[in-house]
């Protein structure tokens, strides 16, 4: 048998890896036993992603939305080196390090940066792939995964919308998520797939960490803003190249 995730919902954030053979009362999720490596470090990446005007149609579905992706993504890399051991060791399982208390994997060995960020070109180039690639790929998982939920296709146990219903919620708003996304070695036309680098969402963050992108990009928020509460950002008018914009519905 495969390994699993087992995290109870108070440690959604990942705050614990537990390797269990008889998972129960856990939310379970399929463990990466096998993903795409740098320097033989466990990575993923990190994507930016503002919804914008979903508008409720007759029947309760969302009729339409707005999709902003910002075009620049990270690269968030383990201190330790990976391997299906030592499940409790945060630095060779997770791969975010820099909320972590200590210091010791501050800055790691084998040119990974400071902080556990490493270069997407660095990352495509060990893959023999191109970042336009890479990007392309992850966007159409964002848009497949944002499509569903917003739809009303996510449905419980007890056949309840687990999905963004506009008509209950009152949705006529705008919002910044952090889309964490990790890359699985799979042959191209495996299981139908055309990915020789899959990509797997881990977690969609509804309060994503900005500090990064404001150093390397000061203006983040004066593009995001219109993008989220102005007729033409609705619209899916780019404010910058930046972003690439995706409309779903009509209009």
């Amino acid at each position: 048998m495969g390994c699993v995730v087992a995290n109870s919902d108070a440690d959604s954030e990942g705050a614990t890896v537990t390797q269990t053979r008889s998972p129960v009362s856990f939310v379970i999720s399929r463990y990466i036993q096998h993903p795409c490596l740098y320097r033989g470090r466990k990575f993923d990446l990190r994507f930016l992603v503002s919804l914008a005007n979903p508008e409720a149609a007759p029947g309760g579905s969302v009729s339409c939305f707005t999709l902003g992706l910002y075009q620049k993504w990270f690269v968030r890399c383990a201190d330790h080196a990976y391997s299906l051991s030592e499940f409790d060791d945060p630095r060779k399982h997770l791969t975010v390090m820099q909320y972590l208390d200590d210091e010791a994997g501050s800055v790691a060995a084998g040119g990974v940066a400071p902080r556990g960020y490493v270069s997407p070109r660095q990352v495509c180039e060990q893959l023999g792939v191109s970042e336009a690639t890479i990007t392309g790929q992850c966007h159409q998982a964002i848009l497949e995964l944002f499509s569903v939920a917003i739809s009303g296709q996510v449905v419980g146990d007890a056949g309840e919308n687990l999905g963004i219903d506009a008509q209950q919620q009152g949705l006529r708003c705008g919002a910044l998520y952090g889309v964490d996304i990790l890359l699985e070695p799979t042959p191209a036309g495996d299981h139908g797939s055309s990915y020789s680098h899959k990509p797997i969402v881990l977690e969609v963050n509804h309060r994503p960490d900005t500090r990064r992108v404001l150093a390397e990009d000061p203006g983040f928020y004066d593009e995001l803003l219109p993008l989220l509460f102005t007729e033409q950002g609705r619209a899916g008018m780019a404010p910058s190249s930046n972003w690439k914009m995706f409309r779903r519905g009509p209009g």
